[in-house]
Formats: structure tokens, sequence, C-alpha cells
């Protein structure tokens, strides 16, 4: 059975957008005070005398598999794949405990809930908010850089995902996940770690043009904070699988160079950064 726990961590906020894509001297710092507080979004798997903890992502996402007995549907042999197998189990969980009714075809009608895991035993659960995915697409401007994985995960994966834009949180978990393993021991990186910034930014954007009910809700406070949280990490798993040093300038240009000025204006004003 999954049992909510409370964790200590850090939620950490940079100083400012412009000392990430700028190129300067500045090292991306942290705002002082720490805080304490467990986000609303996180929950455990297991409780807290049954977590185990792993220095190598890989490890840790095998041994929840095993643990809850999720069946693997991804042939990667890696923290990525595994973290996807996690992530439908979470969603699927989730999901088909909140039924709301049945169609007049006798369809049974769920909630709609999006997990995702990220490591330590600890996974972020959403409420999916009622946008589509060609919502999203529509706010992420035309990069070169990412133009492949724009095609294959917003708009040819994205097609079977449509009312369930969340999935976007779903790879943008399993990368980060997996770069962290790449950065622990080694191996090719994942190279669209950077593209799901401005993807997931795009996302926040759709639901704040879109669902404007969900996104003053404790739900969308829940999806904001959460998407800063996660574009975080990503930024610094970035980091960690390529090697780059502080003040980190060749992560920070190429982001600079896959986003447009509004979601820059929305990592900074809306997420924190």
């Amino acid at each position: 059975m999954i049992i909510k726990c409370y964790k200590m961590i850090n939620r950490r906020k940079f100083l400012g957008l412009a000392g990430i894509l700028l190129a300067s001297a500045k090292v991306p710092s942290f705002a002082s005070g720490e805080e304490k507080k467990k986000p609303r979004w996180m929950h455990c798997l297991v409780e807290e005398k049954e977590r185990k903890k792993f220095d190598n992502p890989y490890d840790d996402t095998v041994y929840y598999i095993n643990l809850f007995g999720i069946k693997s549907n991804n042939v990667e042999n890696d923290s990525h794949g595994k973290t996807h197998d996690i992530n439908a189990w979470l969603t699927d969980y989730y999901s088909t405990r909140n039924r709301l009714g049945v169609t007049t075809g006798g369809d049974v009608v769920f909630e709609k809930f999006s997990g995702v895991y990220l490591l330590n035993g600890d996974f972020c659960l959403l409420r999916d908010p009622n946008i589509t995915m060609k919502q999203v697409r529509e706010l992420v401007p035309i990069k070169r850089a990412t133009a492949n994985s724009y095609q294959l995960y917003l708009v040819h994966q994205g097609a079977a995902f449509d009312d369930r834009p969340l999935y976007i949180l779903d790879e943008l978990t399993a990368y980060i996940n997996g770069a962290n393993q790449i950065g622990k021991s080694g191996g090719d990186r994942f190279g669209t770690v950077l593209d799901f910034i401005p993807f997931s930014a795009s996302l926040g954007m759709a639901v704040q043009a879109n669902d404007s009910k969900y996104w003053k809700s404790k739900d969308g406070e829940d999806l904001k904070d959460f998407l800063g949280y996660a574009t975080r990490k990503a930024f610094y798993a970035e980091v960690s699988q390529t090697g780059d040093q502080p003040p980190y300038e060749n992560t920070r240009r190429r982001l600079g160079l896959l986003m447009n000025k509004d979601q820059m204006d929305f990592l900074q004003h809306e997420l924190g950064w």
C-alpha cells in the first residue's frame, strides 16, 4: 500500500533567470534561508522506516519496481526507462481510485491524476488540468535545437496524450533521473534534458491561459511549485551528466537558445527562477 510520508527537502530558488541565461561570471546561486516544509505534492512510496536510499538512480528505481511488483514495459536498462515504469504505475493507480460516473455508453469515468517519480522513494501526485497537448504546443517556440524532441514528444507521442498533457512531466522526470545516473556512473548522456525546461514552461503557460480556475486553485499552486522544482532539477541534471563547471556558462547558453522571452519571463516570475 502506498503511504504518504514527510521528508525534509530543500526547495531552493535561483536569484534570477538572468543569472542563468546570460553569459556572465556570476555563479547561479540560491536564496538564503532554505525552506524545511515538505511541499503538498510530495509523497512517499513507503513508510519512512522502509525507505531505502541509493547512490545510483538505476539501483533506486529497480529497488522500488521490484518492491511493488511493477511490470516493466521499457527495454531501456537505465533509470530513464525505469522511471517511466514507475510513473505509469503511479498514474494508473491513482487515476482508477476516484470514480466520477458512467457515460451513456457504459464507460466508467475516473478523475485524472498524474504521478511522477523523483528517486529516494518520493513522488509527485498532481490532478490533471483541463487543457490539451495542442494548447501546449501552440506556446512552444520553433527552435532548431528542439525540433526533433518537439516532433517526437509533443506531436507524435503527444497525440496519444492530447487530453493528458502532464505526460510532459513523465518525460521530464525520466530525463532528470536518467541524466543523474549518467552523472553518477558515466555513459552516453541524455541530450534532451534541457528541452523539457521550455516544454514544461509552456505547459504551465497553457494551464494559466486556458484553465485559469485550475491555475488559481490549490491544484494549480501544486503544479506551479512542482514545475519550478523540477525545471531546476533538470538544469542541474544536465550539469551533472555533462560535467559543466561553475558558473555553468555552457549550460546557461544552450538553455537560452531553446527559449523565447515569454518562457523566460514565466520561469522567472511564475516559477521562481
